[in-house]
């Protein structure tokens, strides 16, 4: 499980992460989510590629902190 998962790994957690703002949600395919889809078959990656929409996300956010 994520728990399971996060307490092995001394990870931080919330599950607000897990689907909030949508283009970061864990369901969609993509370069973040598609290597990890094996440890969580049912829950991550298994709706729609949204490459496209994580990449302008994560380009809106670092240039809105000025960091591109």
């Amino acid at each position: 499980t994520i728990l399971q998962f996060v307490a092995d790994h001394k990870l931080a957690h919330s599950y607000a992460f897990l689907n909030s703002p949508d283009p970061l949600n864990v369901k969609y395919k993509n370069s973040y989510t598609l290597p990890w889809a094996h440890l969580f078959p049912n829950i991550v990656a298994t709706d729609k590629n949204n490459q496209v929409e994580v990449d302008k996300f994560i380009q809106n956010e670092n240039s809105l902190r000025g960091i591109i």
